[in-house]
């Protein structure tokens, strides 16, 4: 029985590299690409573990050049790809008169322009010949509908990510391709772990005077996040996930 085959950004570590190994688990081959290769080889790794097929690609979503040639090498060494996964984001935290323009520009460009570049390389490439179940997933996050003062870059991209969804949605039904919206709550990533304290400080404070709770009694497992993404794929022709909200207990 031929394996399908799924494309994740961001697989080098947190969420995408569950993600990846969710979908190995499933039975699927996977193509990973994010910057850095030496986290990616160990994704690949533990995905032919799973007994899954790996293609790993250095993916600089800032590069349009970058995000074609990674959907190519996915197609061209894995075969016809069922699904991609816009798993990669970033987010510059810091009030808003102390962003420079590049990380506003970043947060932009990776989380609503790379998925936007990386589904219409993944489209053309389908072209005529769409395979049954072919689907788009974004992963979004509360933040679209939730903002929160100093990640406004992070939250508008994510708010023109659910947009950019319901549009695409729409055309590409007609030609039988499923776009699926997941908005996430809180989960325990690197993600998180990764921003600089210097500026976490008075975030947590612009917090506080706004009532956004600064601590959040659960927070989602990674693993159970993914599995419950890769679940989403499954769903027969005719009747599909288009939204979903997940949210830790």
């Amino acid at each position: 029985m031929t394996r399908p085959i799924a494309c994740v950004t961001g697989a080098s570590s947190g969420l995408g590299r569950d993600i990846a190994l969710a979908l190995a688990s499933w039975g699927w081959d996977v193509a990973i690409g994010a910057r850095r290769a030496g986290a990616l080889e160990e994704t690949a790794e533990l995905i032919r573990k799973a007994g899954g097929r790996a293609v790993v690609a250095k993916l600089d979503l800032r590069d349009p050049e970058s995000i074609d040639g990674f959907v190519a090498r996915a197609f061209d060494e894995l075969g016809p790809v069922s699904a991609l996964i816009n798993n990669a984001g970033v987010s510059n935290i810091g009030a808003l008169d102390i962003q420079d323009v590049d990380e506003i520009a970043e947060a932009v460009e990776t989380n609503l322009v790379a998925p936007m570049l990386v589904s219409r390389a993944t489209v053309r490439h389908w072209g005529e010949s769409v395979p049954p179940n072919a689907t788009i997933v974004f992963i979004s996050s509360m933040s679209a509908v939730e903002p929160t003062p100093h990640m406004l870059g992070y939250c508008a991209s994510k708010a023109g990510l659910e947009q950019f969804a319901k549009g695409l949605r729409l055309e590409l039904r007609p030609r039988g391709i499923r776009v699926i919206s997941m908005r996430l709550g809180s989960i325990e990533t690197p993600f998180r772990s990764n921003l600089p304290q210097e500026r976490l400080g008075p975030m947590l404070e612009a917090w506080k005077r706004a009532g956004i709770p600064l601590v959040h009694r659960v927070r989602m497992n990674p693993a159970t996040v993914a599995e419950t993404i890769v679940s989403a794929l499954a769903a027969p022709l005719g009747a599909y996930l288009d939204e979903f909200q997940l949210n830790p207990q």
